[in-house]
């Protein structure tokens, strides 16, 4: 039996706009210091997402290698600075 799954359009991009959660940075951390070479590709399957959202994580997010935990607090930093600018343009808070 094989089971399909058709999501709307609606689920499909509210998919897109998805933060990257700090077990997902656990995940790639782990994942780009194991003794196995993973590929971004292969932590991007792992953990659903496209090749190009972990790149941009891990670039964002590296200054002497990355690291989980400052990359979730600089992630914060950045949306705290995005909130904060976004009012002061007078634009309504999103969640």
């Amino acid at each position: 039996v094989i089971v399909t799954k058709t999501i709307t359009r609606k689920e499909a991009l509210m998919r897109q706009f998805k933060h990257i959660q700090d077990s997902e940075r656990e995940v790639i951390q782990k994942m780009l210091y194991s003794q196995k070479k993973y590929s971004l590709e292969d932590i991007a399957s792992i953990l659903d997402r496209a090749p190009s959202t972990i790149s941009r994580e891990i670039e964002r997010d590296s200054t002497h290698g990355y690291n989980a935990r400052e990359a979730g607090e600089k992630a914060k930093e950045r949306r705290k600075a995005a909130k904060k600018k976004a009012a002061s343009f007078g634009c309504r808070e999103q969640n």
